[in-house]
């Protein structure tokens, strides 16, 4: 009695351990999995918002059905890869992985990129698109107050100049007298000139004081003003819409400048004063006339500061589009697997300008892998029994073990509950122990004790779990007609799969009949049977009388053991 007790301790505590393992393996696999469909197709639709604006009712339940069975596929796939059943298709099965990982990895990437790191992207992307813009404005306004300064430097010299020749002459040579005459209307007339094109320039570009409306050094000055706005502070208190707001902002003004630039730069004024500027400085170059005179006027300083006035204006740089590349919202899905595919293209492309991960962008593909990654190892873990519970070593040491593990109440030989749930399969046996959580109270026991003993002979070597649960509904029907089975007892719902390894079977048998596995056990095939005829013949019972021993049970499992493999997902209600 105590040695029942001990077993029956023993094998509870292993089983609830075991229990325990697969119900938080199978609650974590789960949540993985629902973490990952989630990320996909939030990815997903993001990048679809992107490109087509946000999807309907109609479009986002179709993206989810869609995913979900990627999910399951992702996870049926490891099923099948772990089963060891894949043979000749391992490649294909391993490709079809590698294919859906990386499609659950890359939009689970544009998920957690948008939710960890958008916003300080764009907020890194905006102060480089700040300082980027700043550098090009103040080249072009630079130029443009190099400009103003020949011409203010041009405007001067040519009023002293006219000054000069009216007060005492000598402006063209040194022989030259004061007074009236071809050199002083020459001078007159530059004075004249060079200011009026200095005013002309002044008022378009705004400068001064009283900047109009609308002028470059008023838009510059705006500029200048909107971008002090775009600050680490003000990104880290605006939420997506009001840096959208405040970006578009800032370009509308920019674009507001940089047309006006443009239009100031390749207009009439800063032509007709190139052209101007370019005719004076080649008059200047040759004796000039002057009604019926005819006379030279060199001047070296003044066609310096010509040829600076022209260089400035000619030089007036052309501005690139203008415009704040911060990806917000969708965007920055759709930036995110941009930089995703670049970076695994980039070592089959060479050197390319397109933009790739850095830095901070690995940590939402971090999360990504982790995720995929776990459920790979819950997938893979777990489909032998751990060695590492207590008391269960034991049990594989000795044949006397097992057998006293396999004993019950009615001293049945330990293999007969066994041989009874093993059939012929695709050149295979195979063993379908009842599920212990979905037999009946009369048969828990039973399936208890059936769960234990496949695991020990799991561990020693003989049998491989393939850690799949099915309903028995066919099996269930053809059971009692090819079993002999009792109509009166209740029969189980869920099995578990094993299969039994090479020679597995007939050792088996020799193991629990007489302690050790016979050396002339040959491979499992239709003549086993003769083998395990002589290594145990079985009693059963069925009303009393004795039956037929082990070789017409087993041949009767041979011959319809298929039935309940052909169906797998038949209704679980017992046959009425």
């Amino acid at each position: 009695m105590s040695s029942d007790a001990g077993r029956t301790r023993i094998t509870s505590a292993i089983l609830d351990r075991l229990s325990g393992v697969e119900w938080t393996r199978g609650f974590l696999l789960t949540a993985l999995l629902a973490l990952s469909w989630w990320s996909t197709t939030q990815g997903l639709i993001g990048l679809i918002t992107a490109a087509n604006g946000y999807p309907g009712a109609a479009t986002i339940i179709t993206i989810g059905f869609a995913v979900a069975i990627l999910t399951v596929l992702i996870s049926w796939t490891l099923e099948r890869l772990s089963s060891g059943q894949t043979g000749l298709l391992t490649p294909l099965f391993l490709f079809g992985y590698v294919l859906l990982t990386v499609i659950s990895v890359g939009f689970g990437y544009g998920f957690y990129w948008k939710h960890i790191e958008s916003h300080s992207a764009a907020q890194r992307a905006a102060e480089y698109e700040v300082d980027r813009l700043n550098r090009t404005f103040a080249l072009a306004y630079g130029r443009l107050d190099e400009s103003l300064s020949a011409l203010d430097a041009l405007a001067t010299l040519s009023v002293e100049r006219a000054d000069q020749e009216t007060s005492a002459g000598g402006t063209c040579g040194p022989e030259t007298l004061a007074g009236p005459g071809p050199r002083y209307r020459l001078r007159t007339q530059d004075a004249a000139t060079m200011t009026a094109l200095r005013k002309r320039i002044a008022v378009q570009v705004g400068e001064g004081a009283e900047m109009t409306p609308g002028s470059l050094f008023a838009l510059r000055a705006e500029l200048s003003e909107q971008l002090g706005r775009l600050t680490p502070s003000a990104f880290a208190s605006l939420d997506e819409e009001g840096t959208r707001r405040l970006l578009k902002e800032t370009e509308q003004v920019m674009a507001e400048t940089a047309t006006r630039y443009e239009a100031f730069r390749t207009g009439p004024s800063v032509h007709s004063a190139v052209t101007l500027l370019e005719g004076r400085i080649d008059a200047g170059q040759a004796p000039m006339t002057d009604g019926d005179i005819t006379f030279s006027c060199p001047d070296r300083e003044l066609d310096i500061i010509m040829s600076q006035a022209v260089s400035a204006l000619s030089a007036l740089p052309e501005l690139p589009e203008v415009a704040l590349d911060v990806p917000l919202g969708p965007d920055a899905t759709v930036a995110a697997f941009g930089k995703f595919a670049n970076t695994m293209f980039a070592p089959f492309r060479g050197k390319s300008d397109a933009k790739l991960m850095a830095g901070r962008d690995y940590i939402p593909l971090g999360v990504a892998i982790a995720i995929d990654l776990f459920i790979l190892i819950l997938s893979l873990h777990g489909r032998k029994p751990a060695r590492s519970i207590k008391d269960h070593p034991a049990y594989m040491e000795q044949s006397a073990s097992i057998q006293h593990l396999m004993g019950d109440e009615d001293n049945k030989p330990p293999h007969e509950e066994l041989l009874y749930h093993t059939f012929w399969w695709r050149g295979a046996y195979y063993l379908a122990i009842p599920s212990a959580s979905r037999t009946s109270p009369e048969a828990y026991s039973s399936a208890q004790r059936l769960t234990l003993a496949a695991m020990v002979l799991a561990d020693a070597g003989l049998l491989t779990p393939l850690n799949q649960s099915y309903s028995g509904g066919q099996w269930r029907e053809k059971l009692p007609e090819r079993q002999h089975h009792d109509a009166s007892r209740p029969l189980p719902t869920d099995y578990h799969l094993y299969r039994y390894k090479k020679n597995s079977l007939a050792r088996m048998t020799a193991l629990l009949t007489h302690g050790k596995a016979d050396n002339s056990v040959r491979a499992e095939t239709p003549d086993t049977i003769s083998t395990v005829r002589k290594a145990a013949p079985l009693p059963a019972e069925v009303g009393g009388s004795r039956k037929p021993a082990a070789e017409q049970r087993i041949a009767g499992l041979m011959s319809n053991g298929n039935a309940w493999v052909k169906r797998r997902s038949i209704d679980r209600r017992p046959k009425k």
